[in-house]
């Protein structure tokens, strides 16, 4: 989920790109009233804070964005290391097939079973596809909830809420509910891209000063990746501390363990205590409903786009490829490194952070 960060704030770009093109009418005076009350509370805490004052100057919002990327981090790559190592040596194992190299051979017998009529090699990037086109196809549909609706945080908490269930039974992963977990994981991706969209929707909102939003966008960033190294490193540690380099379902359920903790913690925090409410962003144009709005948003502002906006254009093509390329990378170099080298979760773990 986190790494498809910059995806997601360059649809939010342009999601905005394609409301100053757009005809549809604002919404009203009494909407404008709420948004600059949103704007009051993100910055009436700078000089009085009853406990402590959170970082970024006091913006309670943009210190709530943060907890939220941190716990975007965290969970995507507990899932995605260590679920997806523990999933695919599960799948070749029912599949039927050598999971460790034979005694007396020098290399692993190639596995021509199948699981459910999909090799287990194939279980991950059959994973991806399946996310991706699903999420190319829905996500135009939470765009114009977020845009046309007054429900923007409820949205984001229960989202969260939901992704925090879902990661509670990737910690029981085992022989025996390896595939139903396969199931909950691709659900657990899509919702993830959903309450990404919600949360990158506050982001152009945190501050109006260009130079201060520049700042904010970079510590983010910063946050995530050191989330990252941070999480792999503490998790190679402690299972080189217990023994446990070689046990991959042992690391995916501590991983896991530690992630759902971490997640609900700090998504918790982020969506009761720092994000507030918006007003919807426009109205719902006349001959639209919320339903269709995205759809024809989205074609509307293709067209205008290619048309009259050249350096948009292109670098909403360089992040269509670029964003694809990094998140199929990491699928594949889990597929790679799992099935191939034989590398354990810890292994895998030290090769992506590397």
């Amino acid at each position: 989920m986190a790494s498809g960060a910059s995806t997601h704030k360059g649809a939010s770009n342009g999601k905005r790109a394609s409301n100053s093109m757009s005809s549809d009418q604002p919404i009203s005076s009494s909407s404008s009233a709420s948004a600059s009350s949103s704007r009051n509370r993100r910055t009436s805490n700078k000089q009085s804070c009853t406990i402590c004052c959170p970082p970024y100057g006091g913006n309670e919002e943009a210190f709530g964005w943060a907890l939220d990327g941190i716990g975007r981090s965290v969970s995507f790559i507990a899932s995605a290391v260590f679920v997806g190592t523990a999933l695919l040596n599960l799948a070749k194992e029912a599949a039927g097939c050598e999971t460790e190299i034979p005694e007396g051979e020098t290399s692993l017998p190639e596995c021509t079973g199948r699981i459910y009529g999909i090799r287990p090699s194939s279980i991950l990037t059959t994973y991806s596809t399946v996310v991706g086109i699903i999420s190319s196809a829905l996500l135009p549909l939470v765009g114009s909830f977020i845009d046309h609706s007054r429900y923007r945080l409820q949205a984001g908490t229960y989202t969260a809420l939901f992704v925090c269930v879902l990661l509670v039974p990737l910690i029981f992963v085992s022989e025996e509910t390896w595939f139903g977990l396969a199931i909950i994981l691709l659900i657990l991706a899509f919702a993830g891209w959903v309450h990404t969209s919600i949360a990158f929707a506050y982001l152009p909102e945190l501050t109006e000063d260009p130079d201060e939003l520049v700042k904010f966008t970079a510590s983010f960033t910063m946050i995530q990746y050191a989330t990252t190294v941070i999480f792999l490193v503490f998790m190679i540690f402690l299972l080189s501390v217990l023994g446990l380099s070689d046990d991959e379902i042992a690391a995916a359920r501590i991983a896991q363990s530690i992630s759902t903790v971490v997640t609900s913690i700090v998504f918790g925090w982020a969506w009761t205590k720092c994000f507030g409410e918006r007003p919807a962003f426009q109205a719902v144009p006349e001959g639209s409903t919320i339903w269709t709005a995205g759809f024809k948003k989205v074609c509307h502002s293709s067209i205008e786009i290619y048309r009259h906006y050249t350096a948009l254009k292109w670098f909403f093509v360089g992040i269509a490829f670029g964003e694809a390329a990094g998140q199929s990378l990491a699928t594949i170099a889990i597929t790679y490194l799992t099935d191939v080298l034989l590398f354990n979760s810890t292994e895998n773990g030290i090769a992506i952070l590397v």
